[in-house]
């Protein structure tokens, strides 16, 4: 098309215009992508020819207006067939902001998605659909614009009954979501309507192999996306209960993915969540057996959790908080020394377990390690442990063993 003259250009997009005109042959045209082929019309050389251009004659208006009023057609394969050219339009970033700009046209987008029950519109319409909505919000002026109109309920009925729909439509659900979540309004309106709940439904599906992937490989784009749409909403206060009833187990499993994104976004997710207190100790107690997860994840929040399972001395359990509290001494030695401090009665727990008899041998090494490095992270410290096994009346080899002292030179120091 370069060789055109511009004259020429001009009454190939007239002749153009003329076809659409025709409900008989605008089917046939834009099956054929004869409407998005000649879009390269429109790019004159010409000086002149762009300056007297006029919208909804020469450009790229002619374009948007033509294929909005597909969208309107009779013939739901022509409104398919115009979804289509947005889906195509909008693969790249100018693209999205063509349309971004255009308000009618996303107002008309919004519109098949609001004007009636999705039951009634064709399939390959809405999957269409969620195509172009989750290209068009993935830019910033897109996902604004999108922003506007209430598309969220909508979207999230297609995720209440996910074995209704492909993987990757699924898939582009999530990534409205998450684009949604940008915008505080519009990530309010997506809690509002429990999408945390249920996007958190759907990871468990995905993730115990309930539903049909196909390639198998969108498994793992629909799990990133799922743990993406939840880490955007969890940094909300409303979310984050939301997080905690419903999260624990999928967001757990998905510390070990293999897909690095998803392992962080998961990670994300729960420390958003445990920055309530309430979800602190279910999530602790979940990670317990896998204490450099604990460490990675949770940190210094976990200590005050695991004195539950010091406290109670639980063959299990109670090991393991050992391991964890060893292994975040190792991490912070500071943090989690003062985090022992300001949990009640949790120093005295653990000194209690070293003159309890039932206390096996290897769980009472743990405890030693764990006051010694606590002794270690500084002098205020050091005085607090002596002191505490002092009152326990912690027997003399034990208390050298832990604070490289013997009962009475610590008195000594301590005077």
């Amino acid at each position: 098309m370069e060789d055109l003259s511009d004259e020429d250009r001009c009454r190939a997009l007239l002749d153009l215009r003329e076809i659409l005109s025709s409900p008989d042959a605008k089917y046939t045209a834009v099956m054929q992508e004869l409407l998005f082929t000649c879009t390269d019309l429109t790019n004159s050389t010409c000086f002149c020819a762009c300056k007297q251009d006029k919208p909804n004659d020469l450009s790229d208006e002619v374009m948007l207006t033509t294929a909005t009023r597909l969208l309107g057609d009779a013939d739901e394969e022509v409104v398919a067939a115009g979804c289509r050219i947005f889906v195509n339009l909008t693969v790249s970033n100018e693209g999205c902001l063509l349309l971004a700009a255009n308000s009618e046209v996303v107002s008309s987008l919004a519109a098949m998605l609001t004007s009636q029950p999705l039951s009634k519109v064709l399939p390959r319409v809405v999957e269409l659909l969620m195509e172009v909505l989750a290209n068009l919000t993935r830019v910033y002026e897109g996902a604004r614009a999108c922003a506007q109109f209430p598309i969220i309920a909508p979207v999230l009925s297609l995720l209440k009954k996910p074995r209704l729909w492909s993987a990757e439509t699924l898939l582009h659900v999530a990534l409205i979501l998450t684009n949604a979540a940008t915008y505080d309004e519009g990530k309010r309106e997506a809690i509002q309507l429990e999408a945390v709940e249920i996007c958190l439904k759907v990871l468990t599906k995905v993730l115990h192999g309930e539903l049909r992937c196909d390639p198998p490989s969108r498994c793992n784009e629909l799990t990133r996306c799922l743990v993406g749409a939840v880490m955007g909403l969890s940094t909300s206060e409303d979310a984050k209960p939301r997080v905690i009833e419903f999260g624990i187990e999928p967001l757990a499993v998905c510390l070990t993915h293999a897909s690095s994104s998803v392992r962080q976004n998961a990670a994300i997710a729960i420390n958003s969540a445990c920055d309530l207190a309430r979800g602190v100790v279910p999530f602790t107690q979940r990670l317990l057996h896998a204490p450099e997860l604990l460490v990675d994840v949770l940190g210094i929040k976990a200590v005050s959790a695991l004195n539950k399972n010091v406290c109670s001395f639980d063959d299990e359990e109670t090991p393991a908080a050992l391991k964890a509290l060893a292994a975040l001494f190792e991490s912070d030695a500071t943090g989690t020394a003062d985090r022992i401090v300001q949990t009640l009665d949790m120093l005295d727990n653990l000194i209690q377990l070293l003159g309890d008899g039932n206390t096996p041998s290897e769980a009472q090494q743990d405890v030693e390690q764990v006051l010694k490095r606590m002794s270690e992270a500084g002098p205020s410290f050091r005085k607090r442990v002596g002191k505490c096994m002092a009152k326990h009346d912690v027997p003399a080899s034990q208390f050298a063993l832990i604070l490289s002292l013997t009962l009475s030179e610590f008195q000594e120091q301590s005077v």
